[in-house]
């Protein structure tokens, strides 16, 4: 049996200052929707325990659409929502190889009800690659998916969607100390 790493409330409150960090003159408004907003983020954070969802891909995509449609968050649901399923792809082995806008059609799908789990599900298993494959391996997938985005017509390159994920998993990580304001996010009960 493959052992995950699940996401808590303490890794939602890392999440959150690593996505707001910087980013006060664009609006984003982190703060939960008082008590029912703290359960629909724990009920989210949950889901991908549950043995119904199947492997990274599968795990991944039931907390990216449990947090997408259950909108714990005043505002910024879509972005915790992607930011979090990459975090829980990374810290699980794997990387996901996309395009920022195949990225945001996922999150815009799933939000208006056009992308369903399953569908979501199929998407990343597509996408997802184990770091821990040996090299030949590896260049080999990365090969096989560059060919099929070039089929399909991405106008992104490979190495776009590696440096996205990159960005964005360093910005995650690198955010380590928590501070007081937002430890009160989570206790807030308004």
């Amino acid at each position: 049996m493959v052992a995950f790493w699940y996401p808590d409330e303490d890794a939602a409150r890392t999440l959150i200052a690593a996505l707001t960090e910087g980013l006060t003159n664009d609006g984003l408004t982190m703060r939960l929707r008082g008590n029912d907003g703290r359960e629909r983020l724990l009920s989210a954070l949950g889901q991908p325990s549950w043995p119904r969802y199947r492997g990274v891909a599968g795990k991944a995509a039931a907390l990216h659409f449990f947090l997408n449609k259950g909108h714990p968050f005043v505002d910024g649901n879509k972005r915790f929502a992607v930011a979090a399923m990459e975090l829980f792809i990374d810290l699980n082995g794997h990387g996901l190889v996309a395009s920022d806008q195949e990225v945001v059609d996922l999150a815009l799908g799933v939000a208006d009800g056009s992308t369903t789990m399953a569908e979501s599900a199929a998407f990343l298993r597509q996408r997802l690659f184990n770091k821990g494959l040996p090299n030949e391996q590896l260049r080999a997938w990365l090969e096989d998916l560059d060919t099929k985005l070039r089929k399909a017509g991405s106008p992104e390159t490979l190495g776009a969607g590696i440096r996205r994920h990159r960005r964005i998993t360093s910005a995650i990580v690198n955010t380590v100390l928590m501070s007081e304001e937002w430890t009160a996010l989570f206790e807030d009960g308004s």
